[in-house]
């Protein structure tokens, strides 16, 4: 078995857990390959690691000629996007998988944290997130998510993500404290999610 030691601990335990259990690990639907090596691997596994590993240890991005408020906007911006990636990437280690899924077996993770962002994003705020999206099934989970579906906490930081990567908006003050609380429900929820996973998987 590979020795990934650049593997975050919690992905490392999980890609251990799969290899020793193959038969269970197709049964949950992970992707067991057999490498040049005819060595087994975990499909996808790498990539989310390493997406997991990078949104956690961004802390700062450099720029020129932006104000120091700016900077710090678009840090927050960019901390939330590369979480997103990485509950993305997660999402797909399963086959016909995807972050929707994941984030009905991940809620509720952290129930305060889920109270933060309600408490950080206004109904008017989320108004105007609703108004930069284009897709009729995000808009409608963001109305879900205003009207009291706290499950849809996920479509919110879908939408931050979305609005900033596809320049659909720049920096947006209102949107910061929610966005700064969304990237850490985001990848508490991945390491939980990863450390039940590893539980649930039993050794043969």
């Amino acid at each position: 078995m590979k020795d990934n030691k650049w593997f975050p601990a919690e992905f490392e335990r999980l890609n251990n857990k799969l290899l020793l259990n193959t038969t269970e690990a197709k049964r949950r639907g992970y992707q067991i390959k057999t490498g040049e090596n005819g060595k087994h691997y975990v499909s996808g596994l790498g990539k989310a690691a390493s997406k997991y590993k990078l949104a956690n240890a961004i802390s700062d991005v450099q720029y020129s000629d932006y104000t120091h408020e700016t900077r710090l906007l678009y840090t927050v911006q960019f901390k939330l996007m590369a979480a997103f990636v990485a509950f993305e990437a997660y999402g797909r280690l399963r086959k016909n998988n995807s972050w929707r899924n994941l984030a009905l077996e991940c809620f509720p993770i952290d129930q305060k944290l889920v109270v933060k962002v309600r408490d950080l994003l206004s109904k008017g705020d989320l108004d105007d997130l609703r108004g930069f999206m284009n897709s009729s099934d995000l808009r409608k989970r963001l109305d879900r998510y205003k009207s009291g579906v706290d499950a849809e906490i996920f479509a919110v930081a879908y939408a931050m993500r979305n609005g900033f990567a596809h320049g659909l908006y720049g920096s947006r003050r209102q949107f910061n404290g929610a966005a700064k609380s969304l990237r850490n429900v985001i990848l508490t929820s991945i390491k939980q999610h990863c450390n039940d996973q590893t539980i649930a998987i039993n050794v043969q």
